[in-house]
């Protein structure tokens, strides 16, 4: 009798996790590590690397105004990481994180 109540248990932990699993990957939105704000400075002549999370799979794209853009493909979890070539010092600039759905602009970014 407790082999059928064992099986039962472990197939409804199974079908939880991964119900909950696809729910946070597919359904999450564009974000930044919160270094990556309006007013920010970054070093001139360098790559930069951006981080942060998207949805499972998705393209992002970080470009500058400057002219300059990145792209890269998230991993099963959403996390994504990219370098950005940066000009001689300057700005200000803007800087656009973009995925198909969604995105994000830093405004008055100097270099």
């Amino acid at each position: 009798m407790k082999k059928p109540i064992t099986f039962l248990y472990i197939l409804c932990s199974f079908l939880a996790i991964s119900f909950l699993n696809s729910c946070h990957t597919e359904t999450q939105s564009l974000g930044l590590n919160p270094l990556f704000t309006d007013h920010m400075v970054l070093q001139q002549q360098v790559e930069v690397a951006f981080w942060g999370i998207s949805g499972s799979k998705s393209k992002v794209s970080v470009s500058g105004s400057w002219g300059e853009e990145s792209s890269t493909t998230a991993n099963d979890m959403g996390d994504w990481k990219l370098n950005l070539p940066t000009p001689e010092a300057g700005g200000p600039y803007k800087v656009t994180i973009s995925t198909k759905g969604d995105s994000v602009v830093l405004n008055d970014v100097l270099i």
